[in-house]
């Protein structure tokens, strides 16, 4: 069995929503007291948004269901009248359990950790407290695992997953699955398809017909004998550029 161990990662985003000039913000979902007038039942509450101003760090905090957004305070979304951007859904994880000043603490602090005697890494970075409102920001998102180790993981550990998502917030107009067309046999156009003959597999024409006429279009484009339909997919294109940076304005999640 292994000694207890963490595994961390950082994931960079250099966002660019409707341009460079973006900000940092978050938006927590609180309760609202008791009020005869405004909050009778007791079930009301309310979003508070904040800004991040400088540079540092960001705490998350799963009690106000903390919603974590890049914005781009001058392009007004047309419905919402609010700033469009994208929020990002993190991994929310235990961060690094070494004490500060530790050496595993100090390695953190480094591009390359294994070679590390710290100094040159992201909390330096963030040291001067750079202001980061409408200006070209990272976010650089932390996340780990805290590997305990079981008897499951010998001789070959199963794989743990992680995933964050960016998703548009006030970016859009409307659901941009709204146009995406139906599914009909006149517009997939779907045939059958049979296993491959003994001596190979069956070569099928440009209109899905097999060629040795085995296989036929299905009249009126109907879906009579089809065993499936081909799901339309419709691409929505994240805008979210990737650009160098000549100075580091940091934010850490």
């Amino acid at each position: 069995m292994a000694p207890y161990h963490q595994h961390l990662f950082n994931v960079r985003i250099d966002p660019a929503i409707d341009g460079h000039s973006n900000s940092f913000v978050y938006s927590d979902s609180v309760q609202m007291p008791w009020d005869n007038r405004l909050n009778p039942l007791g079930t009301g509450y309310v979003t508070k948004e904040s800004t991040v101003n400088r540079a540092g760090p960001v705490e998350d905090s799963l009690k106000d269901g903390r919603v974590f957004k890049i914005v781009n305070q001058n392009v007004e979304n047309p419905v919402s009248h609010t700033p469009t951007g994208y929020k990002l859904v993190p991994i929310r994880s235990q961060m690094l359990l070494a004490q500060p000043g530790s050496w595993h603490w100090r390695r953190s602090d480094r591009d390359y950790t294994n070679q590390s005697p710290g100094g040159h890494g992201i909390k330096s970075w963030v040291k001067g407290r750079d202001y980061v409102v409408d200006d070209d920001i990272v976010i650089w998102h932390s996340f780990g695992f805290t590997h305990n180790p079981r008897v499951e993981d010998f001789p070959i550990m199963p794989a743990e997953i992680a995933q964050f998502h960016l998703k548009p917030y006030n970016f859009c107009q409307y659901n941009p699955a709204n146009d995406v067309p139906p599914s009909s046999q006149a517009f997939n156009k779907s045939i059958l398809y049979e296993d491959a003959e003994p001596n190979g597999t069956k070569e099928l024409s440009e209109t899905g017909s097999e060629v040795n006429g085995k296989v036929k279009d299905k009249p009126n484009g109907t879906d009579e004998g089809a065993c499936c339909k081909k799901s339309y997919i419709a691409r929505w294109l994240i805008p979210i550029g990737i650009a160098s940076k000549s100075r580091i304005t940091s934010t850490v999640l």
